[in-house]
């Protein structure tokens, strides 16, 4: 099996790079990733199997088709792709427009995902792209999804009624996975003493991920704020690089507050296991791998509603969904968690199992099998 991966975001996380050498382990796979050479992309060093093409500038992302003639042109120029048997394109608009366009030309399917930048940038502003997103959907051999919760969003809101049934039955659910060190090392069961503390009012947030105002810190420290008003000890710690000094300097103000610079895992994993609670209800999050690495050091989570995390499991196994422009509705799926702390807490490493790399990529690999197999287009 020979795929043909074509990705934008590769470079700017480490999931993507895990996720493809596992997939490497059986077959053969080359990525392909298109680049407007930003500064702050030149330490990556591509391997073999890896290109990065800069073939757009910054601001060509403004006019789309321009844009999309340059990547479709240097992908042709770099790899061989007629010898391919799929294409993995990992955003809609960007990368899967690029791999409708080759599978036509080429007969190969294609399987495409849908991101967060997909459904709240190309779906929701740029209203005149939309019939090119339906036509990459209604072309693709699969659709994958990190969550229900884009998939029902993308439907209510942007996908006709009458190609809802077509939508569903190509889509996927597939979530990232996380460092199998947290797998691997999930926290023990917590002891009596340490759960009657909970119980009784004494509280530990975590916060891990850089300081953005999308991480929505400041809700997160009205929520400890009110939550001691009423009587409860909180804290609150926030381990990540600090993007907003301005932000940073707001948060100290309140003597509940630590910063922590970021850390290496083999740190972090102590931290994780100080704290009680991760609380981070994101106004804007594709996924947040934060959340099962809180859950497989049994830390209760707190999430945005109806963003990337959200669905992931029913509410109350993993923590509770609270609005994120909302403190009140904050304090009270803490609460909720308080009142569930011990089942919540107890199943949390068995819920982060669930985010395994090794399961998912022998999900996609079967993926690509079965569609090279439906339609028969197989080189090998």
């Amino acid at each position: 099996m020979r795929v043909l991966h074509i990705n934008c975001n590769y470079i700017g996380t480490k999931l993507h790079r895990t996720m493809f050498r596992l997939l490497d382990r059986e077959g053969e796979h080359r990525v392909f990733i298109p680049s407007d050479g930003r500064e702050a992309w030149k330490d990556f060093v591509p391997e073999k199997d890896e290109h990065v093409s800069v073939c757009f500038r910054r601001f060509d992302r403004y006019i789309y088709f321009k844009k999309q003639e340059q990547i479709l042109k240097s992908v042709e120029q770099t790899w061989p792709v007629g010898e391919f048997d799929c294409i993995h394109a990992y955003t809609l608009f960007t990368d899967g427009n690029c791999a409708m366009r080759l599978s036509k030309k080429y007969g190969i399917p294609y399987v495409v995902a849908v991101r967060n930048t997909d459904v709240n940038g190309f779906f929701k502003r740029r209203w005149l792209l939309r019939p090119r997103g339906i036509r990459i959907l209604k072309n693709a051999s699969r659709v994958f999804f990190l969550s229900e919760e884009y998939r029902r969003i993308l439907l209510e809101k942007y996908v006709p009624r009458a190609l809802w049934d077509m939508v569903l039955e190509k889509s996927v659910i597939v979530p990232n996975g996380i460092d199998s060190f947290w797998i691997e090392n999930p926290a023990p069961p917590l002891d009596e003493e340490r759960l009657r503390a909970v119980e009784s009012g004494r509280l530990r947030f975590l916060l891990v991920g850089r300081l953005m105002k999308y991480k929505n810190p400041l809700r997160t420290a009205d929520a400890a704020r009110e939550l001691i008003r009423r009587g409860y000890d909180v804290h609150f710690t926030l381990v990540g690089k600090a993007e907003d000094a301005q932000m940073l300097e707001k948060l100290r103000e309140d003597d509940f507050f630590t910063y922590l610079e970021p850390m290496p895992k083999e740190q972090l994993i102590r931290v994780y296991r100080e704290h009680d609670l991760f609380v981070m209800p994101s106004t804007d999050e594709t996924f947040g791998l934060v959340y099962p690495e809180a859950l497989s050091q049994r830390l209760p989570v707190i999430y945005s509603v109806g963003e990337g995390f959200y669905g992931q499991f029913p509410e109350g196994a993993a923590g509770y969904g609270a609005a994120p422009r909302s403190t009140e509705d904050v304090v009270e799926k803490i609460l909720l968690c308080l009142e569930h702390y011990r089942e919540i807490s107890a199943r949390g490493p068995e819920l982060a199992a669930r985010f395994n790399w090794e399961k998912i990529t022998g999900t996609y690999r079967q993926i690509y099998a079965d569609v090279v197999g439906e339609t028969g287009k197989g080189k090998r």
